[in-house]
């Protein structure tokens, strides 16, 4: 009995020394993992002010490059970002302000001061009957790209120009060389909903435009900025400028474009012939209750008798002797 109670506890100790071996070496991966994470994963912090006036930006995008790591700063300029093993930029983007990648190059503290955005402020655009800065325009103005734009192959400017403007409906048929229709304020009227074009300061009509002549396109959407054209401008303003000469040598471009059209004559309905017209046209006139004779029993093309005469439009050339259809038709009917 002694000796088993003396098995018993040896094997219990064992038990216990293997447990407690078993538990350190797993406290010791959990610290070497835990140093592993810390090694591998950074964090850094700091301001973004703006570059002008060094208040500080809230909401400006921080994103780790290639990753989709990233924070946004706070109402205070501030941010705190985790930067993943193996990345080593950060990309900084607002909202009017150039976005701009910073090497991080093992720090943890990285301020940044962001510059404005000036290029789309500054653009010129065209107003009436003088030009503004499109940041100081305080209308609903339109600056239509014609680069993007002429990259289409239209022979149409209002179709190179669908989807390309916000707020403005423009419809076309389909065909190559169908018209097209621009709304700016909507269908507002039955009078005509058409804006105004005003093609190098007056007044014309955009479909005889040649696309590659127009270097600038503005729409003047709301009253504020079209109404120094009066009631002519209740539907809109399309304000176009075309390319003008310029000093240099020159330059010729040749563009060129085809297209076919099809139609299944399946669905196409049947027509009548020359013959069947002038009968269907006679009675016509005899269902109207009128007679051979009368003043106005009669047709330009098919005459006034008491059958439709067919015109000789042909006239055969037999060396000199010439033959119309009456002599052709009797020939027909006698040797076929």
């Amino acid at each position: 009995m002694k000796k088993n109670l003396k098995l018993f506890c040896l094997n219990s100790n064992r038990q216990a020394k293997q447990i407690l071996t078993a538990l350190k070496i797993s406290i010791i991966l959990l610290l070497m993992c835990s140093l592993q994470l810390s090694a591998q994963q950074a964090r850094v912090t700091g301001v973004v002010t703006d570059a002008s006036n060094g208040d500080p930006l809230p909401g400006v995008t921080i994103q780790v490059l290639g990753t989709m790591t990233g924070t946004i700063s706070q109402a205070n300029g501030t941010y705190d970002v985790t930067i993943p093993a193996g990345s080593n930029t950060l990309v900084f983007s607002f909202v009017g302000y150039q976005t701009q990648e910073v090497n991080i190059g093992g720090r943890t503290v990285i301020d940044i001061a962001m510059v404005e955005e000036i290029t789309a402020l500054e653009e010129i655009v065209v107003t009436g009957y003088s030009v503004e800065r499109k940041k100081d325009i305080i209308g609903s103005v339109s600056v239509v790209n014609t680069e993007d734009m002429q990259s289409m192959a239209s022979v149409n400017a209002l179709n190179q120009m669908q989807g390309r403007v916000s707020g403005v409906t423009i419809t076309s048929d389909g065909s190559m060389d169908g018209g097209s229709k621009m709304r700016v304020r909507g269908f507002g009227s039955f009078a005509g909903s058409d804006p105004l074009y005003i093609i190098d300061g007056v007044p014309g009509d955009i479909d005889r435009l040649n696309p590659n002549d127009i270097q600038s396109v503005q729409i003047l959407k709301d009253a504020a900025s079209s109404s120094i054209y009066g009631a002519r401008a209740a539907n809109g303003v399309v304000i176009i400028t075309t390319r003008q000469g310029q000093v240099g040598s020159n330059r010729v471009s040749v563009d060129y474009y085809y297209g076919i059209n099809w139609g299944d004559k399946r669905l196409a309905p049947e027509m009548c012939s020359v013959e069947e017209l002038g009968e269907l046209l006679w009675l016509q006139m005899e269902g109207a209750g009128r007679e051979v004779g009368d003043a106005n029993w009669y047709h330009p093309i098919y005459g006034s008798g008491p059958t439709p005469v067919i015109p000789e439009y042909i006239m055969v050339n037999d060396h000199g002797a010439k033959y119309n259809g009456a002599y052709l038709t009797n020939l027909k009917n006698t040797d076929p």
